[in-house]
């Protein structure tokens, strides 16, 4: 059958981030917050107008039921500790004993979630630039074959190729 992949990438970047940092299961949950992350982000290239039913209306709002939802799984979360990513942030302390407020945890949890659905885009653009343009794919293969079976981070950074085709994805 037919597979839009890019939905599909779409889903697993949310089901995964909300998997490890929020400790939900893929369900009906993560499809709402997937749905709602889509709306803040078409929010955020439209026009500013406040007006209902406008593109930036609907974002405000999707935005706004992200954060009541963070809201309560931090409350969960303080109540039930697990091991998920939000659990081991709330008992995490700096040298001097603070930790984070809940709100601030909400929109530290906000930014992370948005942030992780933006890399899978540009995951997604790579994967489907790669695809389309074999000539660019079979250059970064070349590069990272030269590479040898060292590879590291370090060795990944100074790849002169890679960083462009990184960067060329990151504007598009």
């Amino acid at each position: 059958g037919v597979v839009k992949w890019a939905d599909e990438l779409r889903k697993l970047a949310i089901e995964v981030i909300c998997q490890n940092v929020l400790g939900l299961a893929p369900s009906a949950t993560t499809d709402e917050i997937r749905a709602d992350y889509m709306a803040v982000l078409s929010g955020m290239t439209s026009m500013p107008i406040p007006f209902p039913g406008t593109t930036y209306s609907r974002a405000k709002n999707a935005r706004d039921r992200l954060l009541e939802r963070f809201r309560k799984l931090v409350a969960e979360h303080r109540a039930h500790p697990t091991q998920d990513g939000l659990s081991r942030i709330l008992a995490a302390k700096l040298p001097d004993g603070t930790q984070f407020s809940d709100e601030e945890l909400v929109l530290e949890l906000h930014r992370t979630v948005i942030a992780g659905y933006i890399v899978f885009g540009i995951l997604m653009d790579i994967g489907w630039q790669l695809h389309a343009q074999p000539e660019i794919l079979e250059r970064a293969r070349a590069e990272v074959e030269r590479m040898g079976p060292a590879l590291d981070l370090e060795a990944l950074y100074s790849a002169p190729y890679l960083t462009q085709v990184v960067m060329e994805a990151k504007r598009h």
